[in-house]
């Protein structure tokens, strides 16, 4: 949750046109990958395990590098615009675009820390209800159901075994 909140932060700074908040967007860039390098084999290790690990990494940093060598050029052309061929005064570029591309995909990645966090919320709850149910059995149960006589008996009756032959 705090990478990706970094990264919403960096993203959201680079939209603003302002020199103070760019650096301090470089400052939050920096933490951001940071994070986000260690948390990434963290996870890769803590949720696959260490059979596949080296395999695993380097395939996704493989996948990484193919697609930064397909989109990079691609998005700063289209980022460009225009300017690519006449650069002086130029004022028809798209960067606030990418930038507002970037910050509203890593905005999406809230999504999965909160999914999770629902899950181990739900898994907290399911885990509790299912030992108090097993330490006071007959708890939440109808009068019925919850008194441990035969049917049809009534307090005074003594009980009799209901046996299918």
């Amino acid at each position: 949750l705090i990478t990706v909140a970094l990264g919403v932060t960096w993203a959201l700074l680079t939209l603003v046109q302002d020199k103070a908040a760019l650096v301090f967007s470089f400052c939050m860039y920096a933490l951001f990958r940071t994070f986000l390098f260690n948390y990434y084999f963290a996870f890769l290790a803590d949720r696959l395990g260490f059979r596949y690990f080296g395999v695993l990494a380097g395939l996704s940093f493989f996948i990484a590098g193919m697609a930064g060598l397909v989109l990079q050029s691609r998005v700063m052309n289209f980022a460009h615009g225009p300017c690519i061929e006449n650069p002086e005064g130029c004022d028809q570029n798209r960067w606030q675009a990418v930038n507002q591309a970037k910050a509203i995909s890593l905005a999406l990645l809230f999504a999965m820390p909160m999914r999770t966090a629902l899950f181990k919320i739900i898994k907290s709850v399911s885990s509790t209800n299912l030992a108090q149910m097993m330490t006071s059995p007959g708890e939440g149960l109808p009068p019925r159901a919850n008194s441990h006589s035969g049917v049809g008996s009534s307090p005074g009756t003594p009980q009799r075994n209901l046996v299918a032959v």
